[in-house]
């Protein structure tokens, strides 16, 4: 087995400065600070009115600047959604379409580097399998045409990196398209928009914001094509057992019971007992020779179960922006066909999903305008109860950063599916629909109406 510090200069040059490069993320995303500001302070100053006619000029301004991001594949799912909004547009539409560009141009970049990494990380991890067999032989032979393999399972994470962060952009656009909204039709300036807008993008002093949720894509998805590549070479090699490698030495407590464990290759499941468990993760493996195999008490049994296609595809699509839509059709009973289809096999996913059994409460953020607050934050407290028609979306993160209108914190989930695995970025658990929980307590902390929750059985 190759020594740990061989082990540690590989997953540097890996996780390294070279696949992601801080600096010019946080330059951008520092610059789309200054121009949102800028242009949601003209129209604050103009008096502009949010509903009124907006200027031709303006329309076919931003449709050109548009016209010319979809010209990039990877920014197309973003960018129609801004060219649909502009018919008809309103002055407040404009807006809105105007404070999403240098976005969209940040996401452009993050693109740019899944692209380039792509070429970059195969010549790494096959100088990794060379050095492998170099120490271990008969267990490391490098299979045929093993660069094509390579090359051909790390495409296929970055597919899954690119529809990652059009996602988080897109989430990012609507949290601050809401406060650009409440900002624009405020009658006084106690909303402190700036200071929102600055804790969305980079966290402020309590977090990284999406600039860190940025890097963390990147990152998480590197150690996503290693771990991938390494267990589809373990299975062309015939390897049948690996250990689990904490290597850092800020090794998160969970990762760090993992450390040394062995568990079987057809057992692997990412986020469970093969990295990564978690965002940043950067934890490896190690094949185990059969030779050394002493005793099965020594494997962790993982309960994995495979699904279909259709189920697969279902929770793929729910994770992305299908999820809005899907959601909204089931509170309001208007289902689709094919979302009565995606309903049905997304409810056969979640039986399969591993049930969330972290000790850490569960967050969920909501995002609201004034009056839809009221509404919804009177009924929870009248009732002492909350329930959904549609699936609910949690996160084992505060996703919200302090931005957010209302936050329920679950502190017991019982039934909480675990997909974290199709959707490591955000650390998802979701909900099947129709779950009951019991407010426990409810309080205003820093402005935002938190409620904290227990499951019911």
């Amino acid at each position: 087995m190759l020594s740990k510090s061989k082990m540690q200069k590989i997953l540097k040059e890996i996780y390294g400065a070279n696949l992601i490069d801080r600096q010019t993320l946080d330059r951008l995303f520092n610059s789309s600070e200054k121009k949102i500001l800028g242009y949601l302070t003209s129209f604050i100053a103009n008096d502009s009115n949010w509903s009124g006619k907006a200027n031709k000029d303006d329309i076919e301004e931003i449709q050109a600047e548009l016209n010319e991001l979809s010209k990039d594949n990877n920014l197309v799912p973003l960018v129609s959604v801004m060219i649909a909004n502009l018919q008809n547009a309103t002055a407040g539409d404009v807006l809105q379409a105007r404070i999403s560009l240098p976005l969209i141009k940040v996401a452009q970049q993050q693109h740019r580097m899944i692209d380039n990494a792509t070429a970059d990380v195969p010549k790494l991890l096959s100088k990794y399998s060379k050095l492998q067999a170099q120490e271990m032989p008969n267990n490391h032979k490098v299979p045929p045409n093993y660069d094509e393999l390579l090359t051909k399972m790390i495409r296929s994470s970055w597919d899954e990196a690119h529809l990652s962060i059009n996602r988080d952009i897109n989430y990012t656009i609507q949290r601050i398209k809401q406060v650009a909204k409440q900002a624009a039709s405020a009658t006084d300036d106690n909303l402190n928009y700036a200071k929102r807008i600055d804790k969305i993008l980079t966290g402020g002093k309590v977090g990284n914001g999406a600039s860190g949720r940025a890097q963390s894509i990147i990152r998480t998805f590197a150690s996503r094509a290693l771990n991938e590549t390494t267990f589809a070479s373990y299975k062309a090699r015939g390897i049948q057992y690996y250990r689990f490698l904490a290597l850092e030495s800020n090794t998160c407590a969970e990762c760090q019971s993992m450390d040394g464990k062995i568990f079987k290759v057809d057992d692997a499941t990412e986020g469970i007992n093969r990295p990564p468990i978690h965002i940043n993760c950067q934890c490896w493996t190690v094949p185990i020779e059969n030779t050394n195999f002493v005793s099965g008490s020594e494997i962790l049994e993982e309960d994995s179960k495979q699904l279909t296609k259709d189920e697969e595809a279902a929770l793929k699509r729910y994770i992305s922006s299908e999820s809005y839509t899907l959601n909204d059709a089931l509170r309001h009973g208007t289902l689709s066909k094919e979302q009565e289809k995606l309903v049905k096999d997304l409810d056969s996913a979640l039986n399969k999903m591993p049930i969330y059994k972290g000790k850490e409460p569960l967050q969920r953020d909501y995002f609201f305008d004034k009056e839809m607050l009221k509404k919804f934050v009177t009924n929870i407290r009248d009732n002492k109860y909350f329930e959904d028609n549609a699936y609910l979306s949690t996160s084992k993160i505060h996703y919200g950063e302090g931005t957010e209108q209302v936050h329920f914190i679950i502190n017991n989930s019982m039934t909480g599916r675990d997909i974290s695995v199709y959707n490591s970025n955000e650390s998802e658990v979701l909900f099947k629909r129709n779950v009951k929980f019991k407010v426990i307590t409810n309080y205003i902390n820093n402005g935002i109406f938190t409620f904290e929750l227990e499951e019911m059985q």
